[in-house]
C-alpha cells in the first residue's frame, strides 16, 4: 500500500452552539486575580507557543500579547455545565499544565474563572482566524501544538492564500516559506 503524499486540505466547519442564558460578560475579580497571577506574577508564556517551539526556552513571541483562555469550560456555557464533571476531569489529572489541579484536588469547582480552568495564550493562538483555539478544531489545534520543530499543521488564511497562489511552498519539514 502506497503512502499518502503530503497534501493540503481546506476544511470548513460550522458549529451550532446553544449558550444558556447568562449575564453580560465582565471580568470577575477572581478572573482578574488569576490572570494577574498567571501572566504577571508567574510570567507564563503562551501555552501553545511554548509547547510547540521550545518548552524549556520559549521564544520571546510567546510572551507577547498574552491573554487568558477558559480551557475546559467556556464562560458563556457555565450555566449549562455540570461543575462536578469538570472537577472530576481536573482531579483526574486530565489537564494540569501549571500544577493547580494537583494542589487543589477535591476543592469544589464553582466558577469558570477558577485558575484550574485557565491557560495563557498569545493573541494569535487564542483568537486568530484559522489558527486560534476559538477558530480551529481541537484535533488540529493540538496536533499543530505538538508538531515537529519547523512544521506547521494549521495555517492562517493569508498563509493558505500564499500557498494556493504559488507565492509560498511547504519545505521538506512542512514549514511554509515564501518564494
Amino acid at each position: 500500500m502506497a503512502d499518502v503524499q503530503e497534501h493540503e486540505q481546506t476544511e470548513r466547519n460550522e458549529e451550532y452552539v446553544v449558550y444558556p442564558q447568562h449575564e453580560q460578560r465582565t471580568e470577575s475579580e477572581l478572573f482578574r486575580h488569576n490572570k494577574r497571577q498567571l501572566v504577571h506574577e508567574m510570567n507564563l508564556p503562551c501555552f501553545k507557543c511554548a509547547t510547540k517551539f521550545k518548552p524549556d526556552n520559549p521564544p520571546d513571541s510567546a510572551y507577547e500579547h498574552r491573554e487568558v483562555h477558559h480551557w475546559l469550560c467556556e464562560w458563556a456555557a457555565w450555566n449549562a455545565v455540570d461543575p462536578m464533571k469538570v472537577q472530576n476531569l481536573l482531579d483526574s489529572g486530565f489537564f494540569d499544565p501549571y500544577g493547580f489541579s494537583a494542589k487543589m484536588k477535591g476543592q469544589p469547582f464553582d466558577s469558570p474563572d477558577d485558575i484550574r480552568n485557565l491557560i495563557v495564550l498569545c493573541l494569535e493562538c487564542h483568537r486568530s482566524s484559522g489558527v486560534g483555539i476559538h477558530h480551529a478544531t481541537a484535533p488540529e489545534w493540538l496536533s499543530d501544538m505538538v508538531a515537529k520543530q519547523g512544521t506547521d499543521i494549521l495555517l492562517t488564511r493569508d498563509e493558505w492564500l500564499l500557498l494556493a497562489d504559488g507565492k509560498a511552498q511547504l519545505n521538506d519539514n512542512g514549514k511554509l516559506v515564501q518564494k
